[in-house]
């Protein structure tokens, strides 16, 4: 128990992180595809690591049109809730 926890803590540690970043951010849409990818390999390697599955806790995009351009989006309270749910989860 205590060599997963070891394991464990770096990943907490990272999604601490983001989620940190992501409340300096205020409501609305993140177009940043790469913090979605980050959290989401986190999530992965959790999984992997854990060997349990966290992956309702991923990230997921939303396709919106932008001035005629389909794009996709991460709400940011979506997010940030996910994360903190994740993190709480963790840390329980």
């Amino acid at each position: 128990m205590k060599n997963m926890k070891r394991k464990i803590r770096p990943l907490y540690a990272e999604l601490q992180g983001y989620l940190s970043q992501a409340s300096k951010k205020e409501g609305g849409q993140l177009f940043e595809k790469t913090l979605q990818e980050q959290v989401n390999g986190t999530i992965d390697e959790l999984n992997e690591t854990s060997k349990s599955d966290y992956n309702r806790f991923k990230i997921q995009n939303k396709t919106i049109n932008w001035n005629g351009i389909r794009k996709g989006v991460v709400d940011i309270s979506e997010y940030k809730s996910k994360l903190a749910g994740l993190i709480n989860r963790l840390y329980g």
